[in-house]
């Protein structure tokens, strides 16, 4: 369940973006945080640090807050946090 911080995830699922799966694209690691604080600083600090926005922090369709950049290498970053927590 997805509320249960300590357990690791592993999905497998198409890109968003309809390209094909390639390195940095299909490919995400996702960070929880403890707060819409923390989510908004990280996104905040990547952008300076030169990563490039993939979307911005917010709430999203599953109610959690969140945030998306793509590092210098193409990885995609996602943190998040639970609303409920937040």
């Amino acid at each position: 369940h997805l509320n249960e911080p300590n357990e690791v995830k592993f999905y497998i699922t198409k890109p968003r973006n309809g390209e094909p799966a390639s390195y940095g694209n299909g490919t995400m690691v996702a960070f929880l945080a403890k707060s819409k604080e923390a989510v908004n600083s990280f996104h905040k600090i990547a952008l300076k640090n030169g990563a490039v926005n993939e979307g911005l922090p917010g709430i999203r369709k599953d109610g959690n807050y969140y945030a998306y950049v793509r590092d210098l290498d193409g990885n995609k970053l996602n943190v998040f946090c639970f609303t409920q927590t937040a």
